[in-house]
């Protein structure tokens, strides 16, 4: 017991730049942090996982974050993929608004 490894996740809802600028870092992280889960599904594994776990949100291109979780991580185990909420137009409070909203 105690605590165990069980997969990658990220935030990337604080990404800073212009449209095109966010959408290539996001999907930089997304790469990023799939390489990562490549690295340790082994790991995983060896010490008694049943899955790998890909989480990933902020919401600010949520399509394009699904998109990268879904993918199954190569290796032993199946891929859970986890795709949080986070800053979204939908809360007020935020200081960025979603570029879906920014194209309709």
């Amino acid at each position: 017991p105690g605590l165990r490894l069980a997969g990658v996740a990220f935030f990337e809802g604080i990404v800073e730049g212009e449209p095109d600028e966010k959408l290539a870092r996001v999907q930089g992280l997304i790469a990023l942090v799939r390489g990562v889960a490549e690295a340790i599904v082994e790991l995983v594994a060896a010490d008694g996982g049943t899955e790998i776990v890909l989480s990933g949100g902020g919401s600010a291109f949520p399509h394009v974050v699904t998109d990268g979780l879904v993918p199954p991580i190569p290796g032993p185990l199946p891929t859970r993929a986890v795709l949080r909420s986070g800053a979204s137009v939908a809360t007020s409070y935020c200081s960025t608004r979603s570029p879906i909203v920014d194209a309709t």
